[in-house]
């Protein structure tokens, strides 16, 4: 999922203004596709559910982007979710074997 959104987001980043909402609607189905992940591990749900919403936040910077709109506000609260969710998943390694 990562590589895709990756990708996704590498395309729409390099397209104008007047044709992203092909990429746009693309990295959109991305971030709900993420919410809907099973998970193995219940600590797991957090990091996934804070990695949508870094998802979701990033779409609302490009159709800001979209609108003429200002995307600072977005882009800084999809920073701060994307460090939370960076922090989920440190919290939720599994031990090492044998331990």
């Amino acid at each position: 999922m990562a590589a895709r959104w990756d990708t996704q987001e590498k395309i729409a980043a390099a397209t104008s203004r007047i044709a992203l909402s092909g990429p746009v609607r693309e990295l959109a189905g991305l971030a709900e596709e993420t919410k809907a992940l099973p998970m193995a591990m219940p600590c797991m749900e957090k990091a996934r559910d804070l990695l949508a919403m870094t998802m979701s936040t990033r779409v609302d910077a490009f159709l800001a982007f979209m609108r003429q709109d200002s995307t600072g506000d977005a882009e800084s609260m999809a920073d701060a979710l994307a460090e939370g969710y960076a922090k989920a998943m440190q919290r939720c390694e599994p031990p090492p074997a044998g331990a």
